[in-house]
């Protein structure tokens, strides 16, 4: 599972400065990072009455906009979705996501915290990695002032993004939900997919392997 961590805080104490800052530490790195903010009201991918509202408003489940800077996607969904249901829609790919907001998330959480705004953390102790503040706080884990986005980034790599070579990394959702699975499910499943893959024409090094499974039930009837 792609780790997750929730950057939270109260509103005006500056998660997205944050979220930024840890962005370009962890990319100078050289990691992949997936960034998402929580939105509390509906946002709206591109201006009304464009091509991409309008096929999402056709009914379009994902609608994606490709362009010289990038390729971005709008995906329908009934509900806010779970921290833990990200990495479903985000994809393969990344080694880490960095979420803003999901403050009700069980963890783990980076808590943003300003002087001039006051207030207790919104974290529970256990959930909490780390504390980022501009004055002193009584924290049972790391606290960092503002100009400390390295040394937080380090304590995130060490924790989060150290694997032992070797090991593999393996996502299974089952109706788009996480299903954990256990070293010993990793080892087989791995051994297995990568034999089977390996014989495919036109296969070189393998270093991951995205597959896609569903049962042709035919089409989804709506009423």
């Amino acid at each position: 599972m792609i780790p997750i961590i929730a950057v939270v805080g109260r509103s005006n104490t500056g998660k997205t400065t944050l979220m930024e800052r840890l962005v370009r530490e962890l990319k100078q790195k050289g990691y992949r990072i997936a960034a998402v903010k929580h939105a509390a009201q509906e946002l709206d991918m591109d201006k009304p009455g464009s091509d991409s509202s309008r096929l999402a408003e056709a009914g379009a489940d994902a609608v994606w906009v490709n362009s010289p800077l990038g390729l971005y996607m709008h995906r329908t969904t009934t509900r806010n979705l779970r921290l833990d249901e990200l990495p479903y829609y985000i994809g393969p790919g990344f080694d880490l996501i960095l979420a803003e907001g999901f403050k009700e998330s069980a963890g783990p959480k980076i808590e943003v915290h300003r002087r001039e705004i006051g207030g207790e953390l919104l974290s529970l102790p256990h959930q909490l990695l780390a504390v980022v503040s501009d004055e002193a706080l009584d924290v049972d884990v790391p606290l960092f002032s503002w100009d400390e986005a390295g040394e937080l980034a380090e304590l995130i790599e060490m924790n989060f993004l150290s694997q032992p070579p070797g090991e593999a990394e393996m996502d299974l959702f089952v109706e788009q939900n996480p299903i954990a699975l256990n070293p010993f499910m990793v080892n087989i499943l791995n051994r297995t997919v990568t034999a089977m893959v390996s014989v495919l024409k036109g296969v070189g090094e393998i270093r991951s392997v995205s597959l896609h499974f569903k049962k042709n039930t035919g089409p989804e009837r709506r009423t």
